[in-house]
């Protein structure tokens, strides 16, 4: 599924996502999650959505010509996931892309937790902002660093008269790091 997105999404994003949707109990040592894939690509006409799970069927026989496949991948991930208990859907609109998504419970092991220590940076109030014009980009970065250093503000971009009045003066204040952290575009539209 994951490799459809990448396939058919020329700009855009595609996001796999897991989500616990029901977790285990005192009792009952199973989880069930949610298995998401979505992109900004092409999408899939509301007529043509029924038989894109069938063997050897694109939602459009241009499909084949321009971006290739047997048309097999859908087919074989359903069945993958009936014999997991669970139902390949899909959410899709031609232009805005699609989202495939199934769930499926796991039987979890029994083992006891283990307690990890506290992360600290030595009582620092931390404060950090994001900057990026990617959506996705912005999102999982501010993620990681509210995860691990406390709230982060994330903005869409900085212009280059933003950097040459706030790097200096961020810079000159003792107790401020900062960091540039560089990302690469990565196109992969058709490969």
């Amino acid at each position: 599924m994951t490799g459809n997105a990448v396939k058919f999404t020329g700009q855009g994003d595609v996001v796999l996502s897991i989500r616990a949707v029901a977790h285990a109990t005192e009792n009952q040592y199973r989880a069930t999650l949610e298995f998401s894939v979505r992109d900004s690509g092409i999408g899939i006409a509301a007529d043509k959505l029924e038989h894109i799970f069938e063997g050897f069927s694109q939602a459009e026989s241009s499909t084949t010509r321009r971006f290739g496949g047997t048309g097999l991948g859908l087919s074989i991930s359903k069945r993958l996931v009936a014999l997991m208990g669970g139902e390949l859907q899909v959410e899709s609109e031609p232009g805005k892309g699609s989202r495939f998504y199934f769930t499926a419970s796991f039987d979890l092991g029994r083992a006891e937790p283990v307690a990890l220590p506290p992360l600290t940076v030595e009582g620092r109030n931390l404060r950090a902002l994001i900057v990026d014009d990617n959506p996705m980009a912005r999102q999982v970065t501010q993620s990681i660093v509210t995860s691990l250093a406390g709230p982060a503000s994330a903005w869409l971009m900085a212009t280059p008269q933003w950097h040459a009045f706030s790097r200096p003066r961020l810079a000159a204040r003792p107790s401020t790091s900062c960091w540039s952290i560089g990302t690469c575009p990565v196109s992969t539209a058709g490969k």
